[in-house]
């Protein structure tokens, strides 16, 4: 399930909020309770004398031992939400150029294609496909339902694959996202080759700049995905040390 950011919300209610946060992954992960009993276990048998404090720790001034850690946890803390945030940007930033690149896609077939009832067709199944490879980027993130059936009844109530094309591409053993936006640039392609066997309407080097524009912002969009999904791949860093909502 993906949650959206509410810019509204209180700070209040976030600090308690469970869902969606690193607190939730922390408490669940068995070497975290594991650390904590074993914590736990030392402190109640020093308090019942079965375990002797070391000689010279009893009248011991813990804070000035605790602060070096101190120092060293706070330091950990703040590059840790620099290093989250960076993150975040960074995702933020590829995720809005996936999203101008498909705009920039669609308005190009218009202006391109878009006069002649004869390419049409293959203007509607570029869009689709590549609508239908950005709706299953999006969808795969989350979907744990068996052979991603959640996310392809999406993609087929929108229009976007037909039952058959979705067999075909469920089968696909690689990147399913990249394979659609395959079949978008195999549109593309069929129709600059109409438009070669018309005359007097473009010229070879309008062509040639036609497809250039057309296939390079195909190219930026499964860019664009694989490096959102590289990212999403890198581990957490400290994510078994920090508590944090």
């Amino acid at each position: 399930m993906v949650r959206y950011y509410n810019p509204h919300e209180s700070a209040i209610i976030s600090l308690f909020r469970w869902k969606f946060t690193l607190t939730s992954s922390v408490f669940q992960m068995g070497e975290f309770w594991l650390y904590m009993t074993i914590a736990l276990v030392v402190m109640i048998l020093m308090d019942l004398n079965f375990v002797d404090f070391p000689t010279g720790v009893v009248n011991l001034d813990v804070w000035k031992l605790l602060s070096p850690q101190l120092s060293v946890t706070i330091f950990a803390v703040v590059f840790y939400n620099n290093q989250c945030y960076g993150r975040y940007m960074s995702l933020y930033s590829t995720c809005v150029d996936i999203d101008v690149n498909e705009k920039n896609l669609v308005s190009e077939l218009l202006v391109d294609f878009g006069h002649d009832p004869d390419l049409r067709g293959n203007v509607r199944q570029a869009c689709k496909y590549s609508l239908a490879a950005i709706f299953y980027f999006y969808l795969s993130m989350e979907d744990q339902s068996p052979g991603m059936r959640t996310s392809w009844q999406i993609i087929r109530d929108k229009g976007l694959l037909t039952e058959a094309e979705i067999r075909r591409v469920s089968d696909f053993p690689g990147t399913v996202f990249m394979l659609l936006l395959h079949w978008a640039s195999i549109a593309i392609k069929d129709n600059i080759k109409k438009l070669r066997g018309k005359q007097g309407q473009y010229t070879p080097p309008e062509l040639a700049a036609m497809s250039s524009r057309l296939f390079v912002l195909v190219d930026r969009i499964g860019v664009s995905c694989l490096t959102v999904r590289s990212i999403q791949n890198m581990p957490v860093p400290f994510v078994e040390h920090f508590d944090f909502p």
